[in-house]
């Protein structure tokens, strides 16, 4: 029964793609062509934005529009598309210095006022302009914004080896929880502050697996998170089943009609198995170590083995 449940929810994500993807072809990727084919970085931009335009943002913000009752029209979807490619593109200013912050900064604070530099400059131009401009909630789409580039700014904190343990968790919370509200600004309705939580909870658990799967790329890089932080995969696994159980409960508690409640909670409780079977994989390979020592293991060994298999579970 589980295994006919995951099928029916892979197929409908697989379809959403489908949609996200030729968003992608016909009105984002002609958009990248302003960065010029030598640019060290444009291969890495491209396929990050790729990635999170179709299938981050295709499973996303669907399950967030029907978790509300709201259809996902052609402008919506377009909407959500654009919404994932700008969190990679974000990202790679802080973490690979695609584009200066100061002038990240400038363009989010003063669109009308700001003039590209180059390429790079261009291509956040017309995407945050386009998005201004459309999303339904503009407001919220700059209030957010201006936090994540305060959260980024902490970021640099997760290379310090003096920082708590609890400031990378603060963090790291405030980071997936404001990018998971990012595509609540395409939703054609405000919502409540419980509702706005409650994604924000379900943000915050899926950075906290996202770092489990960056295990050693983190630990390569030195960058700290809480991932990379436990003392053992039991403590991870812990830290894993309470930020889940505190999103899930966040968002059964809501007063909305279960069915889009279940409906909306089966990929992520899809996801929650793909993490723990990866997260048995790592315990193979360190042992009673901490999790971040799975550095030492090649890059082959870390690579996620038969995550499809969480679909027969």
């Amino acid at each position: 029964m589980a295994f006919v449940s995951n099928l029916l929810f892979v197929t409908r994500v697989a379809i959403d793609v489908v949609g996200f993807r030729a968003v992608w072809n016909r009105q984002i990727a002609p958009l990248t062509r302003v960065v010029p084919p030598g640019h060290p970085l444009r291969r890495r931009l491209i396929r990050r934005m790729n990635q999170h335009a179709t299938l981050i943002a295709g499973f996303f913000g669907p399950a967030v529009f029907r978790l509300f009752g709201q259809p996902v029209t052609s402008q919506a979807r377009q909407n959500l598309a654009m919404i994932g490619c700008c969190i990679p593109a974000f990202d790679m200013c802080f973490d690979d210095n695609l584009m200066d912050v100061s002038r990240l900064q400038k363009l989010v604070v003063d669109p009308s006022g700001f003039i590209p530099a180059n390429g790079v400059e261009q291509l956040a131009t017309n995407i945050w302009k386009g998005l201004l401009e459309s999303v339904p909630q503009r407001d919220a789409m700059l209030r957010l914004t201006v936090e994540m580039l305060e959260t980024e700014s902490e970021s640099v904190l997760q290379r310090n080896p003096e920082t708590s343990t609890r400031e990378i968790e603060n963090i790291t919370r405030k980071k997936g929880g404001g990018g998971g509200l990012f595509f609540t600004t395409a939703l054609p309705m405000q919502l409540s502050e419980s509702e706005l939580h409650a994604l924000w909870l379900v943000g915050a658990w899926v950075q906290l697996v996202d770092d489990l799967f960056d295990l050693r790329a983190d630990a390569e890089d030195s960058i700290r998170t809480p991932a990379g932080d436990a003392q053992s995969t039991d403590a991870l696994q812990t830290m894993l089943d309470n930020w889940r159980t505190e999103a899930f409960r966040a968002v059964a508690a809501l007063p909305l009609p279960d069915d889009r409640k279940i409906a909306f909670l089966q990929g992520f409780a899809l996801y929650d198995k793909m993490a723990m079977r990866y997260l048995k994989q790592v315990q193979m390979l360190v042992g009673s170590q901490p999790p971040a020592a799975i550095v030492a293991a090649s890059k082959y060994q870390a690579e996620p083995v038969a995550l499809w298999k969480s679909l027969f579970d």
